[in-house]
């Protein structure tokens, strides 16, 4: 079997594989694009309003933390 030579037949391989261009095809991109660029720009949208939240609570935070501290200040000033 090691001495026996096999002959591959290329003309099954020689042509190529080819597609044209129609209008399904570019609809078809055209539609993968615009559903790309919508799905970026929702969750864009979406981070904006998630950190104007987390900012609007820190700054909630920081207020509760200053009137905490200035309702310590005064019973502490005025237990004595």
């Amino acid at each position: 079997m090691a001495d026996q030579k096999i002959k591959l037949e290329q003309n099954s391989f020689d042509k190529a594989f080819r597609v044209k261009w129609t209008g399904g095809h570019s609809i078809a991109v055209i539609l993968i694009l615009l559903t790309i660029m919508m799905n970026t720009c929702a969750v864009e949208h979406h981070l904006n309003k998630s950190n104007e939240l987390r900012k609007l609570q820190l700054d909630q935070a920081k207020r509760q933390y200053s009137l905490d501290s200035l309702r310590f200040e005064y019973a502490k000033q005025h237990q004595k």
